[in-house]
């Protein structure tokens, strides 16, 4: 038999924090036999995507881990070839001091900004996307 209380201290921290109750109220609902198939569901860690977009985010390992595969692969196109062309856009303004090398230089910064802008605020959307996912994985067993 499995025990409510021991489950709900497990996931606790595996979802969101304002669906706590909700959550505990439909392990109370639940028959044993769904219980332990809560147990073998495959519920990802958000410490582990947290330290993945700190560390790894770059390089999108953090959205692998959380299951987007596009954006894991569009991350770091987009970060390495906005760096890539900034750099070589920039070099080539300061060489032949041509207007047109500037903007493309500029508007590839910009990118470049809006890039980093997105690893900052993917360092949030992950680790609350992961408690999301988590919960919806729940749920989804819940109600069969």
């Amino acid at each position: 038999m499995v025990d409510k209380n021991t489950l709900l201290l497990n996931f606790k921290d595996r979802i969101p924090s304002d669906s706590v109750a909700a959550f505990k109220e439909s392990l109370d609902k639940a028959d044993n036999e769904t219980l332990e198939k809560i147990i073998l569901l495959n519920i990802k860690n958000p410490l582990v995507g947290l330290l993945l977009s700190l560390f790894l985010g770059v390089f999108g390992v953090d959205r692998f881990y959380k299951g987007d595969v596009k954006l894991g692969i569009l991350k770091p196109v987009v970060f390495f070839t906005s760096y890539i062309l900034t750099l070589v856009f920039s070099a080539a303004y300061l060489t032949s001091t041509s207007t047109f090398y500037m903007l493309l230089s500029f508007v590839f910064g910009l990118i470049l900004i809006a890039t980093l802008i997105w690893f900052i605020a993917d360092i949030f959307l992950v680790y609350f996307g992961i408690k999301k996912d988590n919960l919806a994985k729940i749920y989804q067993l819940l109600s069969k």
